[in-house]
């Protein structure tokens, strides 16, 4: 048997991902060590629980700057001659109704991850609330296609990871990290980000080799992993097409824009996440004064 069809495609991905940072350390090797000790000592401040009181809080530190800027580079390239493009034609050829389905659809899966998290982090309201959205939105809503539980019970989506928990948890965010293809991310978003996709219902199913015998065994389930994953990113693509165009056009800087951006939005998370708790903690106190 050719080698190559002994590797699972999760083995190939690595790989590639292996080799291409293996490229990135080699072309930046010279200036990293050039780099001051004032770098050296920010580096370490990254990972340091005592943070600047006059900081802002939404500002990620970036001692890997050069080279983010250069995963950010290979990034914009690869989406604006491939990705960006088949994005714009899928949304040009794909009705509005089906695009939506397919969000859904996607979001609906990712139900045993934002369910598992929220309970994590304590939300056991938006935890119940998350739960009966999947139960209406798989039944009612046909396979999650449709979202009646938003738009006939009023019961939103809520978006979460195990980063958002391992923050709430009070890990700092770390480092400011751009990850190839994936983008925008943080030393704590890239283990939640990790955990995340290795806990999806659909990794786990393409795993049981054993409830799909003989199928699973010369691994073809992982297509269908690998086609789900593709358009799900070519979807999720395809929504943020004009939004990044403006931030794009509008920013002096477009690589800062984007890390300000994330860095607000890990920020909203976790300032969400502390208003819950305060919430439930306020309601055996409210019940009390009652009394």
């Amino acid at each position: 048997m050719h080698f190559f069809q002994l590797l699972s495609l999760r083995h190939c991905i690595f790989i590639v991902f292996l080799l291409f940072f293996a490229f990135e350390t080699t072309l930046h090797a010279k200036s990293m060590e050039v780099a001051t000790m004032d770098q050296q000592a920010e580096k370490t401040k990254a990972f340091d629980n005592d943070e600047d009181t006059n900081a802002d809080p939404s500002e990620l530190k970036d001692p890997l700057e050069p080279l983010n800027r250069f995963v950010f580079g290979v990034n914009d390239r690869v989406d604006g001659t491939l990705l960006k493009p088949v994005a714009q034609l899928y949304t040009d050829v794909t009705p509005e109704p089906i695009r939506k389905g397919v969000t859904n659809a996607m979001d609906n899966l990712w139900f045993p991850i934002y369910f598992m998290n929220l309970t994590l982090q304590g939300r056991m309201e938006k935890a119940g609330k998350s739960f009966f959205r999947f139960l209406i939105n798989s039944t009612m809503g046909i396979f999650g296609l449709f979202d009646p539980a938003s738009e006939v019970f009023g019961l939103e989506r809520e978006e979460t990871g195990f980063g958002d928990t391992l923050g709430s948890w009070g890990m700092k965010p770390g480092p400011y990290l751009v990850l190839p293809l994936l983008g925008p991310s943080t030393f704590r978003g890239t283990i939640g980000k990790a955990a995340d996709i290795f806990g999806h219902p659909l990794y786990l199913w393409t795993r049981n080799k054993k409830a799909h015998g003989r199928l699973n065994k010369h691994r073809q389930l992982w297509h269908w992993y690998f086609g789900a994953w593709s358009l799900e990113f070519v979807n999720t693509r395809s929504r943020y097409i004009q939004k990044l165009d403006d931030l794009e056009k509008e920013s002096l800087d477009y690589y800062v824009a984007l890390r300000s951006l994330h860095g607000q939005d890990i920020q909203a998370a976790q300032e969400k996440i502390q208003k819950d708790r305060e919430k439930i903690m306020a309601e055996p106190i409210e019940k009390k004064e009652n009394i």
